[in-house]
């Protein structure tokens, strides 16, 4: 994988995460689309075995660093995790349908940050009528997420680009 042009796609998708989703209709304070794990979900799909969860582990560090609600590492775990689930599930699904890329970055969003809010819930003091309004939360970023899903895709014509060994390189 050439890792040069991965953190510069992670680069530019944490700006984006930042500045640009402000901007977006139906966007408040805490329900954003999610272009970070967008992005680890498509490594996780067509970088190579060897390099696909280490790809989502980083994101997920990238993703800690940006949010202030979970305890740092949440993020990171939860997308190593279903980034190695993802590795492991790749020969069962079809990523290049647009239907499928759709579902799989709702359970992606879905999955991580009912992580990300169930880590507090358990270590701390709340109840689980505020587990509950996370939950609701999650969904809506899931939901949200899911819809930006085609637009992110784009970058599949050009995946051999970026993501295919230098020559040399062992794949």
């Amino acid at each position: 994988m050439r890792w040069p042009i991965f953190f510069v796609i992670l680069f530019v998708t944490a700006v984006l995460q930042i500045t640009a989703t402000r901007y977006l209709p139906l966007a408040d304070g805490l329900v954003r689309p999610d272009f970070l794990a967008l992005l680890a979900l498509f490594f996780s799909l067509y970088a190579p075995r060897h390099h696909a969860p280490l790809a989502a582990l980083i994101v997920g560090l990238v993703a800690d660093l940006l949010s202030f609600g979970p305890p740092f590492g949440t993020f990171a775990f939860s997308f190593g995790l279903l980034g190695l689930l993802i590795l492991w599930a790749r020969r069962l699904l079809y990523p290049d349908h647009p239907i499928s890329r759709i579902i799989l970055a709702f359970c992606w969003s879905l999955l991580t940050q009912l992580f990300a809010f169930a880590i507090p819930w358990i270590l701390g003091p709340h109840s689980f009528a505020d587990f509950m309004s996370f939950s609701g939360l999650a969904v809506r970023i899931a939901l949200y997420t899911a819809v930006f899903t085609p637009v992110y895709y784009l970058m599949v014509p050009g995946k051999r680009w970026f993501i295919l060994p230098l020559a040399g390189q062992r794949f």
